[in-house]
């Protein structure tokens, strides 16, 4: 899964495209499946933030975790690992549950979206895998 492929000078590795096209996925399978509500509205609105969040802290999470990469030029091409990975969910959790808190959103509304967006992006990223998986 950590393969890579390259298109130029660029190296691309098939683990983070496949963690894009399921963030991109997950939005337009919530966009179409779930009527329109608030807890539709809420995801709909804050969910590229969130996913943004999350892709930035788990690649930039390397600088908190191993901070002697700092004086090479070696952290720019690694990543967080799972602990970057989880520091990012966390932190967009609170972001959420901070703009929630402004938008006056009830708590459970704001469960009740969250596990939507988890349980979505962890069935759609799993099929993604297992289907890249199969041609690679």
């Amino acid at each position: 899964m950590y393969d890579a492929f390259q298109i130029g000078p660029f190296t691309l590795q098939y683990y983070l495209i496949v963690v894009l096209f399921s963030f991109l996925v997950t939005y337009y399978l919530i966009e179409s499946l779930i009527k329109a509500s608030f807890v539709k509205q809420f995801i709909l609105k804050h969910f590229w933030t969130a996913a943004l969040l999350i892709v930035m802290t788990y690649k930039f999470s390397i600088v908190l975790f191993r901070p002697d990469l700092l004086l090479t030029f070696s952290w720019l091409y690694l990543s967080g690992g799972q602990d970057g990975f989880y520091l990012g969910l966390v932190l967009s959790i609170i972001y959420l549950y901070w703009v929630g808190k402004k938008e006056k959103i009830s708590v459970k509304v704001f469960i009740y979206s969250i596990m939507i967006m988890i349980f979505s992006y962890l069935v759609v990223y799993q099929l993604i895998k297992i289907i890249v998986l199969s041609f690679v």
